[in-house]
């Protein structure tokens, strides 16, 4: 994937991302950034955008990169210069079926309220 906006320099930033057996990304790299990289921790549950293309999946992607793994996010940890700079911690509720209702994520260390989803199910 590729970034050319403003906040990539004006320039094409290239992600890498690495996935583990469960079909998550493990890893995201940030080639244009010395050592940066996104380590991601997930849960067992059910990641609404499954089923969607994987083109769409691309397009709608996000810093939560809440599309491209088969499960929830629950904990990403970047990473600059080899060493950790933020730790976000993902607190989920669920429906009946296991399907995330709501996303509120922390900072690890500080508590600040970082970034917040909803879902409504149809």
């Amino acid at each position: 994937m590729s970034c050319n906006d403003k906040l990539c320099s004006d320039t094409a930033l290239n992600y890498m991302y690495t996935y583990n057996s469960a079909n998550n990304i493990e890893t995201l790299l940030y080639n244009k950034v010395d050592d940066a990289k996104d380590i991601f921790s997930y849960d067992q549950k059910i990641n609404p955008f499954k089923e969607y293309n994987p083109y769409f999946k691309i397009m709608i992607n996000n810093d939560f990169y809440l599309t491209l793994s088969q499960n929830n996010p629950v904990r990403m940890d970047y990473y600059y210069n080899g060493n950790l700079e933020e730790s976000i911690i993902y607190n989920i509720t669920y429906d009946n079926d296991n399907y995330p209702l709501t996303i509120e994520g922390k900072d690890a260390v500080t508590g600040e309220f970082k970034i917040s989803y909803a879902f409504e199910y149809r």
